[in-house]
């Protein structure tokens, strides 16, 4: 009951008192009196500072015997992205946990994948979080179902299996220990809900600030017809992989910092899967302090950080669609590539997958012969593994498989990193946009810059885009 040692105590007392909104996700406070866990950010009456301990996960908190709040609901909580900046083991095994990979397989399995031994992975993960992957897996479950028992009124069974537990029974149980009550307790004790609505919304929680304008009208350049819809406020994207009248909605909450997202026709099943890629298109875990203290120190980008203080980096809503999206642009402006996109979308709005790619005849669509052969071999690859998407990859392996396929140079394969993976320190080098932003630096002087800027070099990348964007705009 000690709480984490490597938190800063007298630091995350302050935010707690301040309930400061900016370290959502950063830690989570735990109070002896009540044996309950909450966030910074919990409205209730702060106990006294005698009576808390801080852990800097919700699984660690779980494991020491405390319950989430019924109040502040860390389930919502943000994740701590610097895990992915940093790129070590264990973050990114947090990373694929949260993807589902302990409802795929078994823990000798997930460490396969990262070519640990199960105990060597379990050594890891308890010196980094103080809890073995299978608890971060547990609290990570008990999260998702506590979330659409409070915000839907899908049935219970449904929710339990879309969680990831493999009974209605071990699920009533595991809720109990974790909760002390049931899940039809809670659900009573929720707000009221639509039973037969068919379409369910849920929160999603970021750390503020956040640029929504930016983030929209990125996308909305971006956006494929028949597929996405952007306007001023909202994101929408058919699903026909779940039916002809599926499709998701993303709406700004800014009273409570999130994002709405609103499921129409969607399985439950889906649903928390969903909302994870969400959150990872518009990058909802970043932390706009973590970043700022490291590029302001650049005197080049200061003006631009307090100009656009909670810019993001948006990701495609598919990856591999996004990674197609970055071989056809090459070369070409943002409409063009819309454009010979838009010419590979089926009659019924499904992007073609890597398999149909690899049989499919890419003559007349506009594409070079280089291009398109490119884009078949990134589809082998995609089919035969030697290339995925899943969470948790390390930058430069990742980049590493890309730029042995023909066509694919650094300058994509980071481009798909930062833009299909989310990662935060991807990229682009010899981007013209951005060189000629940063003055047209010899390449072993932006090299030398781009060192400082680790591990968030995808956000100086959007800064610097964004900047030009808005200074053509100007202009015209």
């Amino acid at each position: 009951m000690d709480g984490h040692p490597s938190l800063d105590a007298a630091r995350c007392e302050r935010a707690r008192l301040a309930r400061d909104a900016r370290f959502d996700g950063l830690f989570y406070t735990a109070v002896k009196t009540t044996g309950i866990y909450c966030r910074p950010v919990c409205p209730a009456p702060a106990p006294k500072a005698a009576n808390v301990v801080y852990f800097d996960t919700a699984a660690a908190a779980a494991a020491a015997g405390f319950r989430p709040c019924l109040r502040c609901r860390p389930e919502l909580s943000p994740d701590d992205r610097d895990g992915r900046a940093r790129d070590q083991v264990a973050d990114r095994v947090l990373a694929r946990i949260h993807e589902g990979a302990l409802d795929e397989q078994d823990a000798a399995g997930l460490a396969a994948e990262f070519a640990l031994g199960e105990r060597q992975l379990r050594r890891l993960f308890l010196a980094r979080y103080g809890v073995t992957p299978q608890a971060a897996a547990a609290t990570h479950r008990l999260h998702i179902a506590k979330q659409l028992l409070t915000e839907t009124r899908l049935p219970v069974i449904d929710i339990a299996f879309a969680a990831g537990y493999a009974s209605l029974r071990r699920f009533n149980q595991a809720f109990a220990a974790a909760t002390g009550m049931s899940p039809t307790r809670l659900r009573r004790n929720s707000g009221d809900a639509d039973d037969g609505a068919e379409t369910q919304t849920l929160r999603l929680a970021y750390r503020p600030p956040y640029d929504w304008p930016r983030v929209l009208a990125f996308l909305r350049a971006r956006a494929l017809a028949g597929i996405e819809a952007v306007d001023a406020d909202v994101y929408e994207r058919v699903l026909p992989e779940f039916g002809p009248t599926a499709r998701l909605r993303v709406t700004h909450d800014r009273a409570r910092d999130a994002l709405a997202l609103h499921l129409h026709a969607v399985p439950t099943k889906a649903m928390p899967a969903l909302a994870q890629r969400v959150r990872r298109m518009f990058d909802l875990d970043a932390d706009p302090k973590a970043i700022a203290s490291v590029l302001s120190a650049d005197a080049r980008l200061k003006s631009g950080l307090a100009k656009r203080p909670g810019l993001r980096v948006p990701v495609g809503f598919d990856a591999w669609e996004t990674a197609v999206r970055a071989i056809v642009g090459q070369r070409i402006s943002v409409t063009a590539t819309r454009t010979l996109l838009t010419r590979l979308i089926d009659a019924d709005g499904r992007f073609p997958s890597a398999a149909a790619l690899c049989e499919r005849d890419l003559g007349g669509l506009g594409l070079t012969a280089a291009r398109a052969q490119t884009i078949r071999a990134l589809a082998a690859a995609v089919v035969d593994g030697r290339v995925h998407f899943r969470a948790g990859q390390s930058l430069d392996a990742f980049v590493e498989a890309l730029v042995a396929l023909p066509g694919i140079g650094p300058w994509t394969a980071h481009y798909i990193a930062m833009r299909a993976l989310g990662h935060p320190d991807a990229y682009p080098f010899g981007d013209l946009i951005v060189r000629r932003a940063l003055g047209d630096p010899t390449p072993r002087a932006e090299r030398a810059m781009a060192d400082a800027w680790r591990p968030w070099r995808s956000y100086v990348v959007l800064h610097l885009w964004t900047e030009t964007s808005e200074r053509g705009n100007l202009a015209t």
